[in-house]
């Protein structure tokens, strides 16, 4: 039997997708990536990487519903 060649991504080569489909991937609801890209100004089919995505969701769901500091 022969080796796998096992094909690592390179540290510049860092997977993004859409914020769309980053929530599709997530199961996050509709009405959460709405708030996300509002408070983000985000545009649709924002470029993101998994971990700015996680990052503005939670900071998202964290938030005041009112937009006030806490």
């Amino acid at each position: 039997m022969a080796a796998k060649a096992v094909k690592e991504a390179a540290p510049d080569q860092v997977l993004r997708k859409t914020a769309e489909d980053w929530a599709i991937a997530k199961q996050v609801p509709g009405v959460y990536l709405e708030g996300v890209k509002q408070r983000q100004g985000w545009a649709k089919n924002k470029m993101l990487e998994e971990n700015e995505f996680d990052v503005a969701l939670r900071e998202f769901l964290k938030a005041a519903a009112d937009g006030r500091t806490r």
